[in-house]
C-alpha cells in the first residue's frame, strides 16, 4: 500500500487553503489486502470501519471533479470523467470527504478535509 498525506502547503492556495488529504492506493487482489474492505480498514486505522455503504459509480459523487483533480495532481490517477468504478462515500459534508473506490486494478482510499 501506498500512502501520501498532504498539508495544507501541498495545495494550490498554500497556507491560506487550511486543508489536508490523505490518499491510499493498493493494487486490486494483492496480498494482505484482497478485498476492498479490508483495504479500507488498513488505508484509515484511525477510522473504525465495520463496514461499507452500497456501492455507487464514482460518476454519482457529489465532489468527484475535486477528487478526480487531487487524484491526478497529488497521486497521479487519471480517473475517467463518466468513470463508473464502484465507489463507497463514507462521509460527504462540506467540510470532510472520505470515499474508497474499487477499480479494476486497484483500491483507492481517498480522505479530505478543510477547516476553513
Amino acid at each position: 500500500m501506498r500512502t501520501i498525506e498532504l498539508d495544507q502547503y501541498e495545495f494550490p492556495n498554500g497556507s491560506n487553503s487550511e486543508e489536508f488529504a490523505r490518499i491510499s492506493t493498493h493494487g486490486r487482489g494483492k496480498a494482505p489486502y484482497s478485498s476492498v474492505l479490508d483495504f479500507a480498514r488498513v488505508a484509515n486505522e484511525d477510522l473504525e470501519i465495520s463496514g461499507l455503504p452500497p456501492a455507487r459509480p464514482f460518476f454519482e459523487i457529489g465532489k468527484r471533479e475535486m477528487e478526480r483533480t487531487y487524484l491526478a495532481l497529488f497521486a497521479g490517477i487519471d480517473l475517467p470523467a463518466h468513470c463508473d468504478y464502484p465507489t463507497y462515500l463514507i462521509t460527504d459534508d462540506w467540510n470532510e470527504c472520505h470515499l474508497v473506490i474499487e477499480g479494476p486494478e486497484f483500491f483507492i482510499s481517498f480522505y479530505w478535509a478543510t477547516s476553513a
